[in-house]
């Protein structure tokens, strides 16, 4: 009987010990696990997004392009004849006087179609005489002339609505040409303002020769 309860006893305290070491380890456990997950929460903490910036860069080179176009290419009196004394005089701003034909309103236009400012100048084939097949325009009854001025709205030579520039030289016999007379000095590329009027004025006397008169103008740019 005895035995017996000493035996109970041994086997109690053996199982007391197998809980308490079972404990131990669940406890060890935990404590590691609950170090390890706090220390990767904690190096967690330290990890930080972070912005990086750099640079780029949009290129382009713009040329200038030297560029003139006459979009107007005539001033064309028709035909007729002087009708009266001392001289007839046609402009081509529509100007009729003394003379039997219907004129003309039509200049030639000079547009800056390219993409810088530009000096315009022209050269004439002919000179008074030449034109219009006489000795001599010394009389003043007979004249050959051009001059500028800015289309109606446009502002293609600077703003300026008066004339420009006005070749009364032209009308004088010892001339044989205009060389690279002034048109415009600073005429603008800019829409609505890119043109300007190169106008014609014929003024003639009786005497004059019939027969048909022209004259070729060229028109060259440069880059102001």
């Amino acid at each position: 009987m005895v035995k017996n309860e000493v035996q109970k006893a041994q086997k109690k305290e053996i199982a007391n010990k197998y809980l308490a070491f079972i404990l131990v380890i669940a406890i060890v456990v935990s404590v590691v696990g609950t170090w390890y997950g706090i220390d990767k929460i904690t190096k967690f903490s330290w990890i930080t997004g972070y912005g990086s910036n750099a640079t780029g860069q949009v290129n382009v080179t713009i040329s200038s392009e030297v560029s003139i176009n006459v979009v107007a290419t005539a001033c064309n009196f028709g035909s007729g004849y002087p009708n009266a004394t001392p001289s007839t005089v046609l402009e081509s701003n529509g100007t009729n006087i003394n003379w039997s034909g219907a004129g003309t309103g039509n200049n030639i236009t000079i547009e800056n179609d390219g993409s810088t400012y530009v000096n315009v100048t022209v050269n004439s084939t002919k000179n008074c005489t030449g034109f219009w097949g006489i000795s001599s325009c010394a009389d003043n009854t007979t004249e050959f002339k051009y001059w500028t001025a800015n289309v109606s709205g446009d502002g293609g030579c600077g703003g300026a609505t008066a004339v420009l520039q006005s070749f009364a030289g032209w009308n004088s016999s010892n001339i044989s040409n205009m060389t690279r007379g002034n048109v415009c000095s600073n005429m603008t590329f800019q829409d609505s303002y890119d043109r300007v009027n190169f106008m014609c004025r014929l003024v003639l006397a009786q005497s004059v020769p019939s027969g048909s008169k022209s004259d070729t103008l060229t028109f060259w740019a440069i880059q102001v």
